[in-house]
């Protein structure tokens, strides 16, 4: 049988010998008096054994824990990288698009300026058109007003009639007239704007 162990693990006998007592600082026992009771070696080694297979028991158990939250750790990281994957190509999408309605927008922008210009120059033609219509009305007014020209209204009818030279009757076609041959004229009705 073995002699009784200090908390520290020394023998009573060792423990006895030192001359500064126990070697662990917080063991609690007297100087030279051992703090434990005796026990067999056998005893001990099962106290141990127990002991370590708990502690292994734990340990495995923490593990295991660990990989269980390892693997939720990675499946939370595989969604997130998958989601972020999403959104860079749902960016890279907006960004084509908006360089694409930035393209239409500018060549809209063109088309809308070359049609304003288009508008303005069109408008400038229609003023100078207006006032050289003006210009040919008044000039008209004043060759009707001269008694140069008849005054012209819309043509109401326009037909061919055959007429005397000599007496200055117009008749229709094969008319047997006894002034002789008959010369065909146009003949217009038109309304007079006065």
């Amino acid at each position: 049988m073995t002699a009784p162990l200090c908390r520290c693990g020394d023998e009573q006998e060792d423990h006895k010998r030192k001359a500064a007592g126990c070697r662990a600082p917080d063991c609690g026992c007297a100087r030279y008096e051992p703090c434990a009771p005796a026990l067999s070696a056998d005893a001990s080694l099962a106290v141990d054994v127990d002991a370590l297979l708990a502690e292994v028991r734990d340990d495995v158990d923490r593990e295991a824990e660990l990989r269980r939250d390892l693997a939720e750790a990675v499946a939370v990281r595989a969604s997130v990288e998958a989601e972020r994957d999403n959104l860079l190509r749902e960016l890279n999408e907006t960004s084509t698009s908006l360089f694409h309605a930035r393209g239409h927008m500018e060549a809209y922008r063109t088309q809308r300026d070359q049609a304003t210009e288009a508008i303005g120059q069109q408008g400038t033609r229609i003023a100078e058109l207006e006032a050289l219509l003006e210009q040919a009305e008044q000039y008209a007014r004043d060759l009707q007003d001269d008694g140069s020209v008849l005054p012209v209204g819309r043509v109401w009818d326009e037909h061919v009639r055959y007429l005397c030279t000599t007496c200055g009757s117009r008749y229709r076609e094969f008319h047997n007239h006894p002034c002789g041959r008959l010369e065909p004229v146009r003949v217009r009705i038109t309304l007079i704007e006065e």
